[in-house]
């Protein structure tokens, strides 16, 4: 094995530099990134499924948000009820339009009464409309007039709340 002389010194190099084969050094090469990309068909299709199973959850949750538009324009006419004694004459009116929009109107248009209050009560599984309540609802639907006190409707409309945010519908967006 020979061992080839150093090179001739370059211009910038003095003289008294020292070590001939310091010249001999390269700058180091640094090797091109690895791409993060799958480089086979193989990994597409998985990455593939992945994309269309998103997009199919956003669009189900889009089509139930849609779905759910009564529930919210409901909730905002219960917000938008006027304090007054007179002010909850329209909370009945409000519970049977969630209903007939839910529930259809064959199965909710002829309900009155222990009926209706057994519907309300079947369709809710977050809670329960006592005695009480039902016969506020009641008085309420029936001569609104007639009801002077807000005794026992905090927890009603909060009743209502509840089940027009919890009841559950016959037919979904699906």
């Amino acid at each position: 094995m020979q061992i080839s002389p150093p090179p001739e010194k370059p211009d910038f190099v003095d003289a008294d530099f020292g070590n001939d084969w310091l010249t001999r050094l390269h700058e180091i090469t640094v090797p091109e990134p690895v791409s993060m990309l799958p480089q086979s068909w193989g990994w597409w299709m998985p990455v593939l499924a992945v994309l269309l199973l998103l997009l199919w959850k956003l669009w189900c949750l889009y089509r139930m948000w849609r779905f759910n538009a009564y529930r919210r324009a409901a909730l905002r006419e219960l917000d938008a009820l006027p304090v007054d004694a007179h002010g909850y004459a329209p909370l009945p009116a409000i519970l049977k339009r969630v209903a007939l929009h839910s529930f259809g109107r064959p199965a909710v248009a002829g309900l009155t009464g222990a009926d209706w209050a057994a519907f309300l009560n079947r369709t809710w599984a977050g809670g329960h409309f006592d005695r009480g309540d039902l016969d506020l609802l009641h008085q309420l639907a029936v001569m609104p007039a007639g009801y002077t006190g807000s005794k026992g409707i905090a927890p009603l409309l909060q009743k209502c709340r509840g089940w027009i945010r919890q009841h559950m519908a016959n037919e979904g967006p699906w």
